[in-house]
C-alpha cells in the first residue's frame, strides 16, 4: 500500500524546492532517496533548465509547490513544448494548500498527463509529516512514534477530543528528537482530523489543514480564514484558482473573491454558499480560466489593499473603481463639511495636511475644490492643502521638524480616506486600489 505521495524506487524525481533557506530542502531530498528513488536536485529558479533535464535524465516525477507545475507548464509552452509530451508520471506538491481542490488537481493532471498527490509538513516539526492516499479524506500522518498530535481550541487553548470530524488547532510534541525538541507546540494550523480507518486500509490519523490563525481576516466582527474560502470553492469542480481582495483596515465588507469560472456558472449561488458557511458578506467576481498568475515558489491568494499589496493584473480595475466610488464620495463630502465648519468658526488653519499611501496621490486640492464652501472663502483665508506620504507622517510624530509650527496643524483629529492610484497603468486606465483610513494629525 504505497502512498501516492511517496515516489517509487523506479522513479527519478526532480526536487524543486529551495535548498538554501528552507529547512525541508535537504530533508525532503534525503527522504526521497530513502524511498529508493533517484533525486535530481533542481531547487528553484531553474525552470527552463529543468525542461532540458526531464528528457535527458528521464525524470518521471516532480516534487515542488502547488504553484510550480502551472508555472513550469507556462515556460514549456513558451518554448513550444507541450507539457504532456515530457512524459512525467507523477507530481507531488508541498508548501501550499490547494492540491485537494478538485479543479486545481484536475487542471494539473490534464496539463501534464500525470497523477497529483499532496503532502504536509512544518519546518518547526518535520519537513514532511503527512501525505495523501487518494482514497479517503485528509492526509495520512507519517510521524509514527516520533511525535504526538493533540488538538486544542484555537481561542481558549483548551484540549479537544481527537475524534472523527473534530476541528481545532494542531499541537505537536516531539518524542524522539534529540536536537531542539518541541513540547506541546501550538502550530497555528487549523485543521480537521479523522481517526477512523481510511478506505485505503490505513489506520493512522488523517488531517486536512483548513487555515491558519495568523491568516485570519476579521470582517465586521466575523472571523474568516482564507483557506476556508478555498475549501468551499473546492466543492465545485467547475471553479479554478481564486484570490481574495480585502479592502480597508479594518476590513470593509464585502470581502471580494475573484475566481476562475466558466461564463455560464451562477456565481450568486457561490456567494450564497460562502455567506451561509462563513457568515460574512462576499462579492464573487468571475475571471477567465487560467487568468490568475502562478509563481515558481508560492502564489499569494490574499491581497490587503490597505497595506499596499499589489493586485493581480487579472483583477478588473472597473470592479475596484466601482467598489470604492461610494467611499470616495463620502470622503470628499466629509472633508468638505469639516473644513467648511472650521472656516465658519474662523478656525481654519493656514495649511491642511492630508495623508495617503502609495506612489501617487490624487489632486487633493482639486477634489476639495468641488465643494461650494471653497469658492465662498475670501482669497486671504484659503488654506494651502498639502498631500503627505505615510513616511512624512511618521516624521511628524518623531518631531523631525516637518511641521514648523503648531499653527500648521488643525486642532482637531482629521479622519479621512485618501485614494491610491495605480501607478503602473496609463492615465485612462488608472484604478483606485485601496483606502487609508482614520489618520490622526
Amino acid at each position: 500500500m504505497a502512498l501516492p505521495a511517496v515516489p517509487l524506487p523506479t522513479d527519478t524525481v526532480a526536487h524543486c524546492l529551495n535548498y538554501a533557506l528552507y529547512a525541508g530542502g535537504i530533508a525532503d531530498h534525503m527522504a526521497i532517496e530513502a524511498s529508493g528513488a533517484t533525486v535530481v536536485p533542481v531547487g528553484i529558479g531553474q525552470s527552463r533548465r529543468l525542461l532540458d533535464l526531464i528528457p535527458l535524465l528521464r525524470i518521471t516525477a516532480i516534487f515542488g509547490t502547488l504553484s510550480f507545475p502551472a508555472h513550469l507548464a507556462g515556460r514549456a509552452r513558451e518554448d513550444g513544448i507541450e507539457p504532456r509530451s515530457l512524459g512525467l508520471r507523477h507530481i507531488v506538491t508541498a508548501g501550499e494548500p490547494g492540491a485537494g481542490l478538485a479543479a486545481v488537481r484536475e487542471e494539473i493532471e490534464r496539463t501534464w498527463g500525470a497523477t497529483v498527490a499532496d503532502t504536509f509538513g512544518m519546518s518547526d516539526v518535520w519537513s514532511t509529516m503527512a501525505g495523501a492516499c487518494g482514497e479517503g479524506d485528509g492526509l495520512h500522518l507519517t510521524v509514527g512514534d516520533h511525535a504526538v498530535l493533540e488538538l486544542v481550541d484555537p481561542d481558549s487553548g483548551d484540549p479537544l477530543e481527537l475524534e472523527d470530524g473534530a476541528t481545532g488547532e494542531l499541537v505537536w510534541t516531539h518524542l524522539r528528537r534529540e536536537a531542539s525538541p518541541l513540547l506541546r507546540y501550538r502550530s497555528g494550523d487549523l485543521a480537521q482530523v479523522w481517526t477512523s480507518p481510511c478506505p485505503c486500509g490505513r489506520s493512522e490519523p488523517r488531517i486536512r489543514i483548513d487555515g491558519r490563525r495568523d491568516d485570519m481576516l476579521r470582517v465586521q466582527a466575523v472571523n474568516v480564514y482564507p483557506q476556508a474560502i478555498g475549501a468551499i470553492l473546492a466543492a465545485d469542480s467547475r471553479l479554478g484558482r481564486h484570490c481574495v481582495v480585502a479592502e480597508g483596515d479594518p476590513i470593509d465588507p464585502p470581502l471580494r473573491v475573484y475566481v476562475e469560472a466558466p461564463p455560464e456558472l451562477d456565481l450568486d449561488a457561490v456567494r450564497e454558499r460562502l455567506h451561509a458557511a462563513l457568515r460574512a458578506r462576499f462579492a464573487v467576481v468571475r475571471l477567465e480560466p487560467g487568468s490568475l498568475p502562478v509563481a515558481e515558489h508560492k502564489t499569494r491568494t490574499v491581497h490587503r489593499t490597505a497595506r499596499g499589496d499589489e493586485l493581480p493584473e487579472a483583477v478588473p480595475a472597473d470592479a475596484l473603481r466601482g467598489a470604492l466610488a461610494e467611499d470616495a464620495e463620502i470622503w470628499r463630502r466629509a472633508v468638505a463639511l469639516m473644513i467648511g465648519d472650521l472656516a465658519g468658526g474662523e478656525l481654519l488653519p493656514p495649511r491642511i495636511y492630508l495623508c495617503g499611501g502609495g506612489a501617487e496621490l490624487p489632486d487633493v486640492a482639486a477634489v476639495l475644490g468641488q465643494g461650494d464652501w471653497w469658492r465662498q472663502l475670501p482669497f486671504s483665508r484659503q488654506p494651502r492643502v498639502v498631500a503627505l506620504q505615510p513616511g512624512d507622517v511618521t516624521g511628524l510624530r518623531d518631531g523631525t521638524g516637518s511641521l514648523s509650527t503648531r499653527q500648521d496643524v488643525t486642532p482637531m483629529a482629521l479622519a479621512h480616506q485618501a485614494l491610491i492610484l495605480d501607478a503602473r497603468a496609463g492615465a485612462a486606465e488608472r484604478a483606485m486600489r485601496s483606502a487609508v483610513r482614520s489618520m490622526r494629525l
